[in-house]
């Protein structure tokens, strides 16, 4: 078949005339025509080669038309692009979106104010990503909200921000993600390993933080594990600030050091005890029971020319011994030097003897005397009184110095 020219159309006409067509039915003004300026086809167009339009190629549907596709079929060419002169993709779907299947898949929705991807969003490169605003100062930033929504649970699911440092490959990276089924947020890592490990989390529902844990005991920050602090540590509160201090394996014991509304001072045992209390005001201390190192007592039940011993915490002290049978007793300073055991005499009842780095056995002191000996870092209470009789002695105080 020849070619179909038309002779009377000039290059440069805007419209044509009511005869300037081409006639598909071989008639004179037959009734299947294509406009020689603007041809419209009713069917598909199927073109082999490259085509140059240079106006707008316009594809519509009509008043409520479902949108337009453009097929490719065949071979999947290296290159497959829709561009105008300033390099946007030109497409419409129902005259708002612009939107880009893959496989009968929507993969990507493009609107006025939004975008929506389904899959994975991959950025990469070294420098700056920017949402919002001017990459080239180096800073990204974002004017609205940057959206993350995952019904994961922890980090070992699909959801959050993973942040991979320089090692190679997945096992080294930081992760920032939800628990959907116990409300928090959570910060994880892992190296070179594929398992996370969960560091911290934020609780949804309090906002207490939890280091090394994911149980929630109710306080503001909970903490699995050693602290160490380099500056000061203050605790601030209108009524009470304490520290409990409570052992798993002690059962039932707990201690807390406070500092009341009173303005005092305390160490609390279990329950309400209040086994030390400094006043505010002179700093004096109030212990609850009786100070074990600086008092060491008991009660000697000795037979006649029989001896009693005790070894004192130190080396250097005070001792008291009362005998209410006989009403015999002293205050006694003991004192070692070398290989000298020394008693000193404050004050004393006549019937009592000292003796100095003497080891007494029950019979070795004067008989009718309470003796009192020292050696060896042992003190002896030797009673040679004439009959049973009970001895009180308390160690008070003392230094090795």
């Amino acid at each position: 078949m020849a070619d179909i020219r038309i002779n009377a159309l000039a290059t440069t006409a805007a419209s044509t005339a009511s005869d300037d067509y081409i006639a598909i039915d071989g008639s004179a003004n037959g009734t299947r025509k294509l406009n020689a300026y603007s041809p419209t086809f009713g069917g598909n167009l199927a073109a082999n080669g490259t085509g140059a339009f240079g106006g707008t190629v316009s594809v519509s549907t009509g008043a409520g038309g479902s949108g337009f596709s453009i097929i490719r079929t065949g071979a999947a060419p290296s290159t497959c692009t829709i561009l105008n002169t300033g390099g946007e993709i030109i497409s419409d779907y129902n005259g708002v979106n612009f939107r880009w299947d893959l496989g009968g898949v929507t993969k990507l929705t493009l609107g006025s104010s939004a975008a929506t991807l389904a899959g994975n969003l991959t950025v990469s490169g070294t420098g700056t990503s920017s949402f919002g605003g001017e990459p080239s100062t180096g800073a990204a930033t974002h004017s609205g909200n940057l959206r993350i929504q995952s019904t994961g649970n922890g980090p070992a699911a699909v959801n959050g921000i993973e942040l991979q440092n320089s090692q190679s490959g997945s096992g080294y990276a930081y992760k920032i993600y939800t628990n959907n089924s116990n409300d928090y947020l959570g910060i994880a890592g892992r190296f070179n390993s594929a398992t996370w490990t969960e560091f911290a989390v934020f609780k949804q529902n309090t906002g207490n933080l939890l280091i090394g844990t994911t149980t929630d005991g109710g306080q503001k920050l909970q903490v699995n594990g050693t602290a160490s602090f380099a500056g000061t540590v203050t605790l601030t509160t209108a009524s009470e600030s304490k520290v409990i201090l409570t052992n798993t394996a002690a059962s039932g014991v707990t201690w807390e050091v406070n500092s009341f509304s009173d303005g005092n001072f305390y160490i609390t045992h279990t329950g309400s005890l209040n086994a030390l209390q400094i006043a505010k005001t002179t700093g004096n201390a109030t212990f609850a029971g009786g100070i074990i190192g600086m008092t060491q007592g008991n009660v000697d039940n000795i037979s006649d020319d029989g001896v009693a011993s005790f070894t004192p915490l130190y080396n250097r002290g005070f001792i008291v011994i009362n005998n209410p049978d006989y009403s015999q007793n002293a205050l006694i300073a003991y004192f070692k030097a070398g290989s000298s055991y020394l008693l000193y005499s404050i004050t004393k009842s006549a019937d009592v003897t000292l003796n100095n780095s003497t080891t007494l056995t029950g019979t070795t002191g004067t008989d009718g005397k309470l003796n009192i000996g020292y050696n060896n870092s042992i003190i002896y209470i030797e009673n040679r009184l004439g009959g049973i009789g009970n001895f009180q002695r308390y160690a008070l105080g003392g230094t090795n110095n």
